[in-house]
């Protein structure tokens, strides 16, 4: 007797979440879920699966759901998991209000169940964040060591490497850089060891390279790039991530005069994050690879700029080009007409060498 199909789609669906096929597996998993709701265990790899494909808003609904099934069967724990990945997902895309509404469901709900539970750590690593951001790495760092004993008491890998990174940043932040990056290695070493969750995986390696760029640390930024590219090619459907790592290789290309290569790379991330973006105010409606969070030491940088009707690319001009010389600089300019003109950008610079350079 033969499986009814949205049986067939749900075991296939399984099958190819469990070998990292993305796509297939948000597809069947869908397609089940359209037949005969789904199990909280199925909805939570649906959600997973629609977040590393760039259907982020679907990852939020299929966690919303299972966080609602959860509480009606008075599972607290798995529901404040399932809303602090709602909210982290929401503040993570730029939609602080929903998210920060998310996360604080998740911190009522913990802190009304009054247990010692792995998720307490989770929602401390929002909160060292925001220390972060406000100028408070010091505060941070308590939170963040309080949360990783958490971790490392109930055994969860991924909130550990999750913490170590944002440890390793705030360490260097306080100027102790060397602890610091050893932190970062350390939270790296457990991601390609296979022992955290992709999405963990794929923010610990952007945290990881960024540091390295803001460090100037070419090595360690050449070495991570290209183990991130190794993630990223094992896994072609990802989106979340890709992007990144196609701009972080372009730039290496550049720092080592590959310029054809690197200007493919920049091409192909261009493409890579031409989804549009969500609705934010007029004044911040483009969507952009943070300058600050590239390597702003190299020139030129390929930058990817997605509007509201179009996409465009500008060139980062360095600061820092003491040890070029004159000729080269020259090349590089030209190197930015064409990548401009290929753009149709008709106010592309001109070719011709500049004086003040």
């Amino acid at each position: 007797m033969e499986s009814p199909p949205h049986a067939v789609a749900l075991e296939r669906g399984r099958a190819a979440h469990a070998r990292h096929a993305w796509r297939e597996a948000y597809e069947q998993l869908r397609a089940t879920d359209q037949e005969t709701p789904l199990s909280p265990e199925d909805l939570e790899r649906l959600g997973t699966a629609a977040y590393l494909i760039g259907k982020e808003e679907e990852s939020c609904e299929a966690l919303t759901r299972l966080h609602q099934e959860f509480l009606q069967r008075g599972q607290t724990e798995p529901a404040i998991r399932a809303a602090f990945w709602v909210g982290f997902t929401l503040v993570m895309r730029g939609e602080h209000a929903r998210g920060g509404g998310w996360l604080m469901r998740a911190q009522r709900l913990l802190e009304e169940d009054q247990r010692d539970c792995v998720e307490r750590g989770y929602l401390l690593v929002p909160q060292a964040f925001r220390s972060i951001m406000s100028g408070d790495p010091q505060t941070a760092l308590g939170l963040l060591n309080e949360a990783a004993e958490i971790a490392v008491r109930f055994g969860d890998r991924s909130l550990l490497a999750l913490i170590r990174q944002a440890q390793g940043r705030a360490t260097i932040t306080l100027g102790e850089v060397a602890q610091g990056f050893a932190l970062l290695d350390e939270a790296m070493v457990s991601v390609e060891a296979g022992e955290v969750t992709p999405a963990i995986a794929g923010n610990v390696y952007c945290s990881v390279i960024e540091a390295c760029a803001e460090l100037y640390d070419l090595r360690r930024a050449q070495e991570w790039t290209g183990a991130l590219s190794r993630w990223c090619e094992a896994q072609p459907e990802l989106v979340p991530f890709r992007g990144q790592c196609l701009i972080r290789r372009a730039q290496l290309m550049q720092i080592h005069g590959e310029w054809d290569s690197a200007l493919l790379e920049a091409q192909h991330a261009r493409t890579r994050l031409s989804e549009p973006p969500p609705p934010q105010p007029a004044e911040s409606s483009v969507h952009t690879i943070n300058a600050a969070n590239t390597f702003s030491f190299t020139s030129p940088v390929l930058l990817c700029f997605r509007s509201l009707d179009h996409v465009v690319c500008v060139v980062e001009t360095a600061r820092f080009t003491t040890r070029w010389q004159r000729p080269e600089r020259h090349r590089q300019r030209r190197v930015v007409t064409v990548a401009l003109a290929r753009n149709g950008r008709v106010d592309a610079p001109s070719a011709e060498p500049d004086s003040r350079l």
